[in-house]
C-alpha cells in the first residue's frame, strides 16, 4: 500500500497531530514546573515585559487600568500612551480567573504570565488547522506541525511572564492572514468579519499596528500590478476588514485631552485617532484599486490616483512619516545602537558569527527554502495557500535584511517554513528513491529523524535564551529590601525619590525591586538620565539630582557605551523639559572630550579626581555585589547626601587630611581629601561616607584617620562621622567627635 493511502486514514493522521501538539504544549509549559516558579523568584528578564508586568501588577492593586505611570520616569507624572485593549485585557483576565476561581493563591501577574504560553499554543493549533483545511494535504500538515516546536522565534514572542504584546500581536497578524486565505477560498462573507474583528483588536492593542496594514497595502498593490483582476479577492477582504476594523477602533479610543493633543500633534508612540486613520486611508487605497480594474489601462490611473493620495497624506501626516522614517532606518543615534534594531544578518560580519546567528534562528532548513519554493507540489500551489507563503517570505525578508525583531510577527509561523521546506524536500527524495513505493515505517522514521534534528537545534535557542545572572538578584533585592520604600506603586499618592541607572535597566528595577526610576527601557526620562550622566563637575551633578529628587544612582563598571550616544548626550541639555524622548535626526556635534559624571563614578568611583571632578562629597557607595576580591563588583549603587560638614579653624596654611579605609565586599579602597586652611585660618570639608557603614557589602572603618600639619608640627587625630550626619547634611561636632591621638 503507498505511503499516500496509508497517510490519508483519518485516525492515524489525527493521532500523530494530536501527540506533536501535546509535545508543543509540554515544550511551552515546561517552565511552569521548575521548582521555583511560583516562589516569588526573579522569573523574566526582558524589559517591556517587566514594564507590563509592573503596569498590570499596579493595575490590579489600584483597581483600575492604569492610564498615567509615576514609576518609570520619576518625577514626572507620564501618560503611558498605550493602545488601551492589551492592559485592559490582561487586567479582566486576572479578575476573571480569581472570580471563577476564588480560593487561588497564586500571584495575580503569575496568573497574566501564563498567557505567553498558551495563547501562541492557541496561534500553533490555528494554523496547523488551516494548512491542513486549506492544503487538503495530511503529510505537509504533519511537516509543519514538526516544524512547529519551540524554537527561536518563538522564544521571543513566549514564554512565562513574557508579558510583552508580541505574542498577541503575532495571534493577530496569522489570524488576519489565515481569515483572508480562507475567504480567498470560499468567498464566505464571515471571513471578512472575522478580519474586521482582528483588525480592530490589532489596532487597539499595538500603536505600531499601522506598520503591518502599510505591508498589507505594499503586497496588494504588488498583486495588482501583476495582475489586476485576479487579485480581487485579496484587495477586497484586506480593504472592507480595514475599513471596519478602523471604524471600530476609531469609535472606541478614549476620549481624553492627550488622545485629542496627539492627534494634533502625531507621536508615532502615543495612541490615539492617528492609528485608526492610517489604516482607514490604506483600505481607501485598496478599494479604489480593486475599483478600477475594469477600467481600460487600469495601472496608470492607478498610479495617478495613487499619487494624489501619497501627496494628500504627506501633506496632514508629515510629521508621522518623519517620526516613523526615524525609527525604520535608525537615523536616531539611539536607535542606531539597539540590537534589535539590527539586522538579522550582516554581510559585512558574514564569516564572523552571522551565518551561525542566522542558522541558530532559522534553522539550517532557510538555506533550502528556496529550492522547496521553485519545486512547490501542484496540490498546494492554490492562491489561497501560496498567501501565506508570501507572508512568510515578507516576514524573513523583513528579519533577515532589516531588523531582527520583525522574527516575531514569524513567531509560531516559522514551522510553515520548516514544514513547507521538508514537504517539498521530501517529494524530491521519494520520486528519486523510492518511485515505486514506501511504507509507513519509513515515513514514521524519516519523521522521527526530522524530528530529532529539529528538537536539538530549537532546545539549544531556547535553553541558551537569557535569564538574570546572580548579580543582578543581589542588586534588586538589595534595593528592595535596604531602601526605604516609597508611595505610589499601590496607592494615588506621589513617590518620594527616585533611582537613576543608564535606561536599559530601568524597567528591572521599578517592577523587582519596587522603586521609581527616572528613566526606564521605553526611553521615558532619557533627558534626565543624559543631562546628570553627562553634567561636567560635581556642583551641577549634586544639583541636578536634587532637581530631579534622584537618591540612589547604579552603575556599572563594565558597561561600554557607543561615542554616538556620548556625543548626544550634551545636546539634550538643550531640549526641553519632559519625560518623553522625541526621536532626533539631526547632526551630532562632533566631540571627543567625555569628561561626564558618569565616568567619573564609573571608573573612577568618585575616589578620585577626574576631568573637572575632585573627590566626591556627595555621592556614597552604598551597594557593591560580591565580588571575591579578584575584580570589580558588576554593580554599583551610590547614595546622594548632603555630606557631613566638618569646620576646622587652625593657622593660615595649615594642611588638613582626612582618609577613611573602606571594603567593596573583599576589595579594599581608601576615601582620602586635602585641604589648606584660608588667610582666616578656615577650611570646611563635606564628607559623604560615615564610620562604621556595614550594609550593601559596603563596611567602612569606624572612625576618619586625621593628620594636621601646622606651624611646623604634625598632630594625629580621629575623627567619628555618623550617618545622620552624612544624610542630614549636620555639622560635625568636634568637641564630642574629634580626637587627637599624637603629637609630633
Amino acid at each position: 500500500m503507498s505511503v499516500s493511502k496509508k497517510i490519508t486514514r483519518e485516525p492515524q493522521f489525527y493521532f500523530c497531530l494530536v501527540i506533536i501538539s501535546i509535545i508543543i504544549l509540554m515544550w511551552l509549559i515546561s517552565p511552569l514546573f521548575y521548582p521555583d516558579t511560583w516562589k516569588g523568584y526573579f522569573q523574566q528578564e526582558d524589559p517591556d515585559s517587566l514594564l507590563f508586568a509592573r503596569l498590570i501588577e499596579q493595575s490590579i492593586l489600584k483597581g483600575r487600568v492604569l492610564t498615567t505611570d509615576n514609576y518609570a520616569a520619576f518625577p514626572y507624572e507620564t501618560p503611558t500612551g498605550f493602545a488601551p485593549f492589551y492592559l485592559w485585557f490582561l487586567y479582566s483576565f486576572v479578575n476573571c480567573t480569581f472570580y471563577l476561581f476564588p480560593n487561588l493563591t497564586i500571584d495575580p501577574v503569575y496568573i497574566a504570565g501564563i498567557l505567553p504560553i498558551l495563547i501562541p499554543w492557541m496561534t500553533i493549533l490555528l494554523l496547523l488547522f488551516s494548512i491542513h483545511k486549506l492544503s487538503n494535504n495530511k503529510i505537509l500538515t504533519l511537516f509543519c506541525a514538526i516544524g512547529m516546536l519551540p524554537g527561536y522565534s518563538v522564544v521571543m514572542i513566549s514564554s512565562f511572564m513574557k508579558l510583552d504584546y508580541d505574542f498577541i500581536i503575532s495571534f493577530f497578524i496569522w489570524a488576519w492572514i489565515i481569515f483572508g486565505a480562507f475567504y480567498i477560498k470560499t468567498d464566505k462573507h464571515s471571513y471578512v468579519y472575522a478580519g474586521a474583528a482582528i483588525t480592530a483588536l490589532f489596532i487597539s492593542t499595538w500603536t505600531g499596528a499601522p506598520f503591518f496594514y502599510f505591508f498589507a497595502c505594499i503586497y496588494g498593490l504588488i498583486l495588482w500590478f501583476y495582475n489586476p483582476q485576479e487579485c480581487e479577492s485579496y484587495l477586497t477582504y484586506a480593504s472592507f476588514t480595514m475599513f471596519i476594523g478602523s471604524i471600530i477602533a476609531l469609535t472606541f479610543v478614549p476620549r481624553t485631552e492627550d488622545t485629542f493633543r496627539y492627534f494634533i500633534t502625531v507621536n508615532v508612540g502615543r495612541y490615539s485617532f492617528t492609528q485608526g486613520i492610517l489604516v482607514l486611508l490604506g483600505s481607501f487605497s485598496l478599494g479604489l484599486l480593486n475599483k478600477i480594474s475594469t477600467y481600460k489601462k487600469p495601472r496608470k490611473l492607478g498610479l495617478l490616483l495613487l499619487s494624489i493620495l501619497a501627496i494628500f497624506f504627506i501633506i496632514f501626516f508629515h510629521e508621522t512619516l518623519y517620526q516613523a522614517s526615524g525609527i525604520l532606518f535608525k537615523k536616531d543615534p539611539i536607535h542606531s545602537t539597539i540590537s534589535e534594531l539590527k539586522t538579522g544578518f550582516s554581510i559585512d560580519k558574514i564569516f564572523d558569527g552571522s551565518i551561525k546567528e542566522l542558522l541558530m534562528q532559522f534553522t539550517p532548513l532557510i538555506l533550502l527554502m528556496p529550492i522547496g519554493y521553485l519545486l512547490m507540489d501542484k496540490s498546494i500551489n492554490l492562491k489561497e495557500f501560496k498567501i501565506i507563503l508570501h507572508w512568510l517570505i515578507i516576514f524573513l525578508f523583513l528579519t533577515i535584511f532589516y531588523q531582527i525583531r520583525y522574527i516575531r510577527w514569524i513567531g509560531c509561523g516559522y514551522g510553515i517554513v520548516i514544514g513547507f521546506t521538508c514537504y517539498s524536500l521530501w517529494n524530491i527524495t521519494k520520486k528519486i528513491a523510492f518511485q515505486k513505493q514506501i511504507s509507513l515505517y519509513k515515513l514514521s522514521f524519516s519523521l522521527s529523524f526530522l524530528l530529532l534534528i529539529v528538537i536539538s537545534i530549537n532546545y539549544s535557542a531556547t535553553s541558551s535564551s537569557y535569564k538574570l545572572d546572580i548579580n543582578e538578584i543581589e542588586l534588586l533585592a538589595w534595593i528592595k529590601t535596604k531602601t526605604s520604600p516609597t508611595s505610589g506603586y499601590s496607592d494615588e499618592q506621589k513617590p518620594d525619590y527616585g533611582i537613576l541607572s543608564y535606561w536599559d535597566k530601568g524597567n528591572m528595577i521599578s517592577f523587582y525591586a519596587k522603586r521609581p526610576v527616572c528613566v526606564s527601557n521605553s526611553m521615558w526620562g532619557y533627558k534626565t538620565m543624559a543631562d546628570v550622566f553627562s553634567s561636567e563637575n560635581e556642583k551641577e551633578s549634586i544639583r541636578l539630582c536634587t532637581k530631579y529628587k534622584i537618591k540612589y544612582i547604579v552603575i556599572s563598571p563594565s558597561w561600554i557605551l557607543s561615542k554616538q550616544i556620548l556625543r548626544f548626550w550634551p545636546m539634550l541639555k538643550n531640549m526641553p523639559e519632559t519625560s518623553e524622548y522625541k526621536l532626533y535626526y539631526g547632526q551630532i556635534t562632533p566631540r571627543d572630550n567625555f569628561d561626564y559624571f558618569y565616568f567619573w563614578l564609573t571608573n573612577h568611583l568618585g575616589l578620585t579626581p577626574f576631568g573637572n571632578f575632585t573627590i566626591t562629597e556627595h555621592f556614597r557607595i552604598v551597594f557593591a555585589n560580591k565580588n571575591g576580591g579578584n575584580t570589580i563588583s558588576k554593580y554599583i549603587m551610590f547614595e546622594t547626601v548632603e555630606g557631613a560638614k566638618v569646620n576646622f579653624n587652625l593657622p593660615q596654611n595649615s594642611k588638613v587630611s582626612l582618609s577613611l579605609e573602606f571594603k567593596l565586599d573583599e576589595l579594599a579602597f581608601i576615601y582620602k581629601v586635602n585641604k589648606t586652611t584660608d588667610k582666616k585660618g578656615f577650611c570646611q570639608f563635606i564628607l559623604p561616607y560615615s564610620n562604621g557603614y556595614d550594609n550593601g557589602n559596603i563596611l567602612t572603618e569606624p572612625f576618619y584617620k586625621v593628620s594636621i600639619e601646622k606651624d611646623g608640627k604634625r598632630e594625629l587625630a580621629k575623627l567619628v562621622v555618623t550617618d545622620s550626619d552624612v544624610v542630614d547634611g549636620k555639622t560635625v561636632d568636634l568637641d564630642k567627635q574629634f580626637e587627637v591621638i599624637e603629637k609630633e
